[in-house]
């Protein structure tokens, strides 16, 4: 059985999502469909990253993933819905060429084929898409190789999430995604936290001075009355969150406002820290 997860920005209403799944059920019959997410706001290439980033690493090798956001929304026109796929960690991916796969990946993204079908020109409307990933699919899961089913070609570098910048006793990081309840998800891992903060006591800031702690919560409700709540999440990315509402409307804010976390060495007595 092929198992394809598939995340986008069609949307939930089923008019693009039900078309997909159609083709491709009908073409391979034995498909396993995992879906990710098809409420990605369009457009919103990191959020759709970010969903599957934190989902593929758990299927099972050969598994294809399908990440369609944003198949026209880049400045390099000749990249326009241009379609690639490709082979890493022992999955194959297979999306639009518009810059996401650098983002998608901790490394240089290797190489990628263009995808084509005998029938493209036939296509025509709006939603070419959907016959060009069927046909990877169906070609992926017959056993063919990338290299066996379009011609290598340059892979679109996109934008970079860069690591959380140190100033030396504060880490400046960012907010990169909001999930449905309005938790905040940052740049800042338990590995980097914990790489710079070397055990030592330290504030979590966002936005300004009153939404901070001094805590690392094991969940959402904060015994300790703190107006914001920190914690490392299943990912290992560092989460912000208000108990029981959502940071996102409380705040009014777009991914990019920053998170600051200061460190303070533990002879200062200045400072009442608590670290859990």
């Amino acid at each position: 059985m092929q198992t394809v997860s598939i995340t986008t920005d069609w949307g939930t209403s089923g008019l693009y999502a039900g078309l997909f799944k159609a083709k491709l059920v009908q073409r391979v019959p034995d498909v396993q469909i995992v879906e990710i997410s098809h409420a990605i706001e369009p457009y919103k290439v990191a959020d759709a990253v970010f969903a599957l980033k934190n989902a593929y690493p758990y299927f099972a090798p050969n598994a294809i993933h399908i990440i369609s956001v944003a198949s026209m929304g880049i400045q390099n026109h000749s990249k326009n819905r241009e379609f690639i796929c490709f082979q890493y960690n022992h999955q194959y991916f297979i999306g639009p060429n518009n810059g996401l796969w650098s983002l998608l990946l901790p490394e240089k993204v290797p190489t990628v084929y263009k995808l084509d079908t005998p029938r493209r020109t036939e296509l025509g409307g709006s939603f070419i898409e959907s016959e060009i990933y069927v046909d990877a699919v169906q070609k992926i899961s017959s056993g063919m190789q990338p290299e066996e089913i379009g011609d290598a070609i340059e892979c679109y570098q996109g934008p970079i999430i860069g690591a959380p910048v140190v100033e030396q006793n504060v880490l400046r990081g960012i907010l990169l995604y909001f999930d449905v309840y309005g938790n905040a998800i940052t740049n800042i891992t338990r590995a980097y936290f914990d790489k710079i903060g070397k055990g030592r006591p330290f504030t979590i800031t966002v936005a300004r001075e009153n939404m901070s702690t001094n805590v690392l919560s094991n969940d959402y409700e904060d015994p300790h009355n703190n107006i914001i709540i920190a914690m490392f999440n299943t990912s290992g990315y560092l989460e912000i969150a208000i108990p029981f509402a959502s940071l996102k409307k409380f705040l009014h804010a777009e991914n990019t406002m920053n998170v600051e976390v200061k460190f303070f060495d533990s002879t200062d007595n200045t400072q009442e820290l608590v670290l859990l």
